[in-house]
């Protein structure tokens, strides 16, 4: 399956050495229909828990519930890791 976009935003700069909670929902999108695939084909549900090691390096755990065609879902537990990395001008 092929998207053609995907944007994320973070609302607020998270402090090092603090946990937090992430809760999101991801919709994907097609920009097109092709088959059997429809114009809204997955919806990602996340909650967990997650720890920031250091201004630019997070570490998190989560459980995902993933629905695909709105006929199938599967419940997951994502760990993730996420690195900003830091481009000086």
């Amino acid at each position: 399956m092929n998207y053609k976009s995907a944007s994320r935003y973070q609302t607020k700069k998270l402090a090092e050495g603090h946990f937090y909670i992430p809760i999101y929902n991801e919709i994907l999108i097609n920009g097109e229909k092709m088959g059997n695939i429809e114009y809204f084909d997955k919806n990602r549900l996340y909650g967990g828990l997650g720890y920031v090691w250091k201004e630019n390096l997070r570490v998190q755990v989560c459980i995902m519930e993933q629905t695909i065609n709105s006929n199938y879902c599967k419940i997951q537990l994502p760990f993730s890791l996420h690195y900003n990395f830091q481009v000086k001008q």
